[in-house]
């Protein structure tokens, strides 16, 4: 055991560590070289902020905290929660982080967030830019760019910079701003200077893992790895290639072998195969040099085959298949990541390996399916946020999203408690539905009520391709109360951060229903992958179709609670909701029958809770 004395004071200037945070911080700090620990907590438990502590007070000088989060936006969570650290007066805060007792923090985003002179438009993939960065004569390049700057320097006020501005757009404008230089390449020459990396998921694997690690010159041996929102890990990753595709490539490049063989396999019995099993190495090597332009070929290519979709969909398919399956099928051929135990080997010798996440039940699963057998500390800490949310189902009148249950009747009653059910709610209510086709059916129910009965109540609704950015511009200039209408796993429950002052505006989560959904045949095949890993049966149907409903639901209330003292209510309309405390007893939700004292409840739930417009008048 490694045993620190740690003044904490020098980590939390500002408010106490909770109990939960101290156990996460304790953990890490104390656990033996090559641990790897899974932490459990509900959102805004504090596990970005421990675990970040937690790391930083373990750290030795040779070593380097690499955080990886699944999206650029949730970077920005992580440099919240840096500046936290760093404290509140700008000269402090400086003179922290030259005399080094603040670490130094840089994120590591993409060329194609960073470009400054390639028009990066939503329908331009972003693989392109990586391309074109070597083969246009962009005067920024460090190649063409002469200009020195001072890294050490630039790293302080980058540093103050994001104290102030938490985002991936601050710095890549500061960088570009302050040195003249282009900013992904400058951005790479701060890694060295840094303490802690931020990073994308696409680093967690190769080429781009051993890239980072060369460009810090550091042996993976010293590293500290925080895996954010670690559920995503057992999430696969796939790029399916029709014959369509194949026979542009083959178009584009020649007839190369792969292609011929890839398209003849489409249409047979359908089977998951290892790649082995589908062509010789060499047979991969080949493709893989030419699509990559490390072969003679490449000079008879056009630039525009190089940043075409069916050429950067087939370098991911090339990429996938080195750390998983190939599944073939009567229309297409997929690369799939399917076992996370076998990738995550890679990290098997790092100084420590930090899992967390709000949606990481139950641990044995997920501790199993990612294949840590052994010097692994699991963390569930859910328990300690039970008295900020209030968790239940309501069975009345048979309401559930289930296909056979979907009758007008079905849609009116279901309508009608949401409308009782509203007034309970202090700030914003988020009703999730399983699809886009429910939530229509019910909102013109909805709608249709609210002018009946003369109903004071704004409907929000969210769309397929809406904009992050215009959801929480449009929902935060509301000044009273809203309604809002949004699907599961949509930008409502994952992706949208309607706060004010650490706090949420939203206070009421109702589940319209539940997104369970029947594997087919590509998935029970996966399912047999999961079953052949893990040993036990029933492992694979709660990977598949069980653990994605909790991570649902978690994911969305935690729009309810970003902060210790956030309160949210989850509501689930669904009899079928039964299931879920049989899957994971220790899941605490409580059962309604009655609409009427369920609401009575919440109000008592919600009493001398501050409402919206105290919130946003303070």
């Amino acid at each position: 055991m490694i045993n620190k004395v740690v003044d904490w004071a020098e980590y939390f200037p500002y408010e106490e560590p909770t109990r939960p945070q101290m156990a996460m911080m304790l953990n890490i700090i104390r656990a033996e070289p090559r641990t790897r620990i899974m932490i459990q907590n509900s959102t805004g438990g504090g596990k970005s902020i421990a675990s970040l502590v937690g790391a930083l007070a373990r750290k030795e000088p040779h070593q380097k905290i690499i955080i990886f989060c699944r999206t650029v936006s949730q970077i920005s969570s992580f440099m919240r929660e840096w500046k936290k650290v760093v404290g509140d007066v700008k000269s402090e805060a400086i003179d922290h982080i030259k005399s080094g007792k603040v670490a130094k923090i840089v994120p590591m985003i993409g060329k194609a967030k960073l470009c400054r002179m390639i028009d990066h438009t939503p329908d331009f993939p972003s693989e392109a830019v990586g391309v074109l960065c070597h083969m246009i004569p962009c005067s920024l390049h460090p190649s063409r760019n002469e200009t020195k700057f001072s890294r050490e320097l630039a790293i302080v006020d980058s540093n103050i910079k994001m104290w102030y501005n938490p985002s991936t757009d601050m710095f890549k404008n500061f960088l570009f701003r302050k040195t003249g230089q282009c900013p992904y390449y400058f951005q790479n020459a701060l890694l060295k200077t840094a303490d802690i990396i931020v990073t994308t998921y696409p680093f967690i694997s190769d080429p781009l893992l051993s890239y980072l690690l060369e460009s810090v010159e550091i042996a993976l041996e010293d590293c500290i790895f925080i895996f954010d929102e670690a559920h995503n890990l057992a999430l696969n990753e796939k790029v399916k290639l029709t014959k369509i595709d194949l026979m542009r490539l083959e178009e584009n490049f020649g007839s190369i072998f792969l292609f011929n063989y890839l398209s003849e396999l489409i249409g047979s019995k359908p089977r998951m195969y290892h790649s082995q099993e589908v062509a010789e190495s060499y047979v991969w090597d080949e493709a893989e040099q030419i699509v990559s332009m490390r072969d003679e070929q490449f000079h008879s290519v056009d630039l525009n085959v190089l940043i075409q979709s069916e050429t950067l969909k087939f370098k991911d398919f090339l990429r996938i298949r080195k750390i998983g399956y190939i599944h073939v099928n009567e229309d297409s051929v997929t690369a799939v990541r399917v076992a996370p135990n076998e990738w995550l080997s890679t990290f098997d010798n790092a100084e420590l390996q930090i899992y967390m996440s709000g949606t990481l039940r139950p641990l044995n699963i997920f501790q199993s399916l990612f294949g840590f057998n052994d010097r692994v500390i699991t963390l569930d800490l859910d328990a300690n946020y039970d008295q900020n949310q209030f968790k239940c189902y309501l069975r009345y009148n048979g309401i559930s999203s289930k296909l056979s249950r979907r009758t007008p009747e079905n849609f009116l009653n279901m309508a009608d408690v949401i409308l009782k059910l509203y007034p309970r709610s202090p700030r914003h209510v988020l009703v999730v539905f399983p699809s886009y086709g429910l939530l229509n059916q019910v909102k013109e129910v909805l709608t249709n009520l609210v002018r009946s009965r003369q109903l004071d109540i704004e409907i929000i609704s969210e769309k397929p391709g809406m904009l992050l950015s215009e959801i929480q511009q449009f929902v935060n200039f509301k000044k009273s109360k809203v309604l809002i209408l949004g699907v599961s796993s949509g930008k409502f429950t994952e992706g949208v951060e309607l706060v004010r002052e650490g706090k949420s505006l939203i206070s009421m989560l109702i589940f319209a229903g539940l997104p369970f959904h029947n594997p087919d045949k590509s998935k029970e095949d996966e399912m047999k992958i999961i079953r052949s890993l893990i040993g036990k049966y029933y492992a694979s149907d709660q990977i598949y179709r069980f653990i994605p409903i909790f991570q649902a639901i978690s994911q969305a209330l935690g729009r309810t609670v970003r902060s210790g003292v956030d309160r949210g209510a989850l509501i689930i309309l669904d009899f079928r909701a039964q299931i879920l405390k049989k899957k994971d007893p220790q899941y605490k939700i409580r059962e309604y029958w009655d609409p009427d004292l369920l609401g009575e409840h919440l109000s008592k739930f919600f009493v001398n809770y501050p409402t919206l417009e105290e919130v946003l008048s303070d």
